[in-house]
């Protein structure tokens, strides 16, 4: 997969979970999108292959 298309890719998957869970969250206050984030965040990590040191400073 080309670094563009990778990048996109991973901006719509999380701007798809993202969005709506803010907008529910708006509402009802059940729930906070900065673990999806944060979880996301180190996802892409793993995907990219970053080192489990690298990913773990994130945590």
């Amino acid at each position: 997969m080309g670094s563009f298309s990778f990048l996109a890719t991973k901006y719509f998957i999380t701007a798809a979970l993202v969005v709506p869970l803010s907008e529910i969250d708006k509402y009802t206050g059940k729930f906070a999108a900065l673990p999806v984030v944060t979880v996301l965040g180190l996802v892409w990590l793993r995907i990219e292959g970053q080192s489990v040191k690298k990913i773990s400073e994130h945590a």
